[in-house]
């Protein structure tokens, strides 16, 4: 059978507009400069410094090259990027310890750097969690108080327990963002062998055991590795509160109200169970800690396995992950790097 011209035209067509280059703009001015470009998967990110995007050849959209109308295609993930904390201590952190340059152990490095990408954009809608709340608790005090006779109106962010039953849901998925990445190094079959006999769960546990294996007694690492393991099994508690309450574990959460001095109080987070302090504080508050710290928590995870398993030599001198004075960094935030003693100082890598 004859082939037709016109199939053949099409598809030279395809190839022309598939391999020839390709002139873009990159979002908007105002989300300032491009900080990095990180292949990972099928796309491309481009991490601005208050946004990041993902671009997408139109060969992975239509791979048969069947339709000449596929464009590339440009999208915005977030709108943060690397002025944005949460953003640099997880994704920003990923893409400088997670270089295969530094590695050759059988760790699924990309993979891994997605699961930082993950967990910045899960911590980022936590975020929004907070931040909404911040903007109903602004506007409620800015109205006045009106009292009628002995009644008094108070203000009202509303739904107080669903916003903190969905905060306390993304706080324990990042948390199982983090244990991923402790997984992508170490393999689920290790850190169950290091986990207490006849606890259920406590991975963090068996994480926590397996380090002690590979570092000194006496090593001010151990500090961290608590901090870590104490964190974790609290959000993992606080989330029990929500999915078993009980007499003993629940969470008190109420809207404004009033203190018996008569003060309006914004509205109050506590924690009700046997192994947490059960302090009451701001929701807001709470919150916006809740996120730092985890935030903290994955940068100094990673900082930690990164030290520990990449390679220990680069040209006969140790090597490993150091916090980097601010002068060394190309980004804001970020603060680990890779270091080699040289000379009895320690230089930065990369």
């Amino acid at each position: 059978m004859a082939r037709d011209p016109n199939d053949d035209q099409r598809r030279d067509r395809i190839r022309r507009q598939r391999e020839g280059a390709i002139q873009m703009r990159i979002g908007e001015a105002d989300e300032g400069g491009i900080v990095a470009m990180i292949p990972l998967g099928h796309f491309l990110y481009t991490v601005k410094e208050r946004a990041i995007y993902r671009f997408q050849e139109a060969d992975r959209i239509d791979p048969e090259r069947t339709n000449p109308d596929i464009p590339h295609v440009q999208q915005r993930v977030v709108t943060a990027g690397s002025e944005s904390i949460i953003v640099s201590k997880t994704f920003l952190t990923g893409y400088k310890l997670l270089s295969p340059h530094y590695f050759n152990c059988g760790v699924d490095l990309l993979g891994t750097l997605q699961k930082t990408l993950d967990l910045a954009l899960l911590l980022l809608s936590a975020k929004e969690v907070a931040d909404a709340l911040e903007r109903d608790q602004t506007a409620a005090l800015a109205q006045r108080p009106q009292r009628f006779g002995n009644v008094a109106n108070v203000p009202a962010v509303g739904h107080v327990v669903e916003r903190a039953n969905t905060f306390v849901q993304k706080m324990a998925l990042a948390v199982q963002g983090v244990y991923d990445m402790v997984v992508a190094f170490y393999g689920v079959e290790a850190i169950e062998a290091n986990k207490p006999r006849n606890v259920r769960g406590a991975y963090f546990d068996g994480f926590s055991n397996l380090i002690r294996t590979k570092i000194e007694p006496n090593d001010p690492m151990l500090e961290v590795i608590d901090s870590i393991v104490g964190f974790s099994k609290m959000v993992r508690n606080i989330r029990h509160c929500i999915e078993h309450q009980s007499d003993t574990q629940r969470l008190n959460v109420t809207d404004f109200s009033i203190s018996p001095d008569g003060a309006i109080l914004v509205p109050q987070f506590q924690i009700v169970h046997p192994e947490i302090d059960p302090e009451t504080t701001s929701m807001l508050g709470a919150f916006a800690q809740f996120v730092d710290t985890l935030a903290e928590l994955s940068e100094t995870t990673l900082a930690l396995i990164c030290g520990l398993e990449c390679v220990q030599e680069f040209a006969g001198a140790p090597i490993g992950v150091a916090a980097w004075p601010r002068r060394w960094h190309d980004m804001p935030h970020v603060q680990y790097g890779y270091v080699v003693e040289h000379n009895g100082d320690w230089t930065p890598l990369g």
